[in-house]
């Protein structure tokens, strides 16, 4: 049985900071963009409500961006606790 693979094209950079603490705290930063150039069509509501089943609703419209982007930072904390 064959699969459809469907792949949109995208570019994504990430910069990353990691370090360890003392007490076994671990700290990572990253930053990233993420620049998709044919992104998936959405549908939305155009009055703006939220509907249980929004695919029968009459106001349903499609957009179809040329592209898209997405810009964010992340931060990451973890705590390792030996056992006891």
């Amino acid at each position: 049985m064959e699969r459809a693979i469907f792949i949109r094209p995208s570019l994504q950079s990430t910069a990353c900071w990691e370090h360890e603490l003392t007490g076994g705290l671990n700290v990572r930063f990253e930053l990233y963009d993420k620049r998709i150039s044919d992104p998936w069509p959405r549908f939305l509501n155009h009055s703006g409500t939220i509907e249980f089943f929004p695919e029968v609703e009459e106001d349903r419209v499609r957009l179809q961006p040329r592209s898209a982007q997405a810009r964010g930072v992340e931060l990451f904390i973890k705590k390792t606790v030996a056992p006891s």
